[in-house]
């Protein structure tokens, strides 16, 4: 198993932003012509595995899913619980301070 470091846990974020961006795009690409789109738990996964700020980019640059206020409000949940996930894993108790665990 590879050890996990900075640069690993960059680089997966650093992906899972294009990807959510790209998605969001795509999905506003599909909304405009019409065609079958993409659920919206699907692209509320997206921010909850790391994509938050390619999601939010994305939906600001197509202004896409602003308007729609239920899944704002889900995107603003799985958003907060997403960084209360990192506030966590970062958090020494023993310490009381916020320090990288690797």
């Amino acid at each position: 198993m590879p050890e996990i470091t900075p640069v690993l846990i960059l680089e997966y974020y650093g992906a899972m932003n294009l990807i959510a961006f790209c998605i969001y795009g795509f999905d506003k690409f599909l909304a405009v012509r019409g065609l079958q789109r993409i659920s919206e738990r699907s692209l509320l996964i997206l921010p909850l595995l790391g994509g938050i700020f390619g999601a939010f980019f994305a939906m600001k640059l197509f202004r896409h899913k602003t308007a729609k206020r239920s899944f704002n409000r889900g995107f603003t949940i799985v958003s907060i619980l997403h960084i209360v996930v990192i506030l966590l894993v970062y958090y020494r108790h023993d310490i009381g301070i916020f320090v990288p665990v690797f």
